[in-house]
């Protein structure tokens, strides 16, 4: 079982990769018991959506940089 200093480090790390606080208590929960398996995909999920985000606001970037460009050319 991890202890008190590693669930901090796991609390934080998870907390700065934007994971809800039923999400990171699942995470521990999961850890405590070993489930590693489930804690992948639990990472993996959030991960993906993470990923999902990055395109979606890349597109919107991409779409305000053509538009800037566009209007320099008129």
């Amino acid at each position: 079982m991890a202890d008190k200093m590693d669930l901090f480090r796991i609390r934080r790390n998870l907390t700065d990769a934007g994971m809800s606080e039923a999400e990171i208590s699942e995470c521990i929960k999961l850890i405590e018991q070993k489930q590693y398996t489930a804690l992948d995909k639990l990472i993996t999920k959030h991960r993906l959506s993470l990923l999902d985000r990055v395109h979606k606001y890349n597109y919107c970037i991409d779409c305000l940089d053509y538009f800037t460009h566009t209007m320099k050319r008129s």
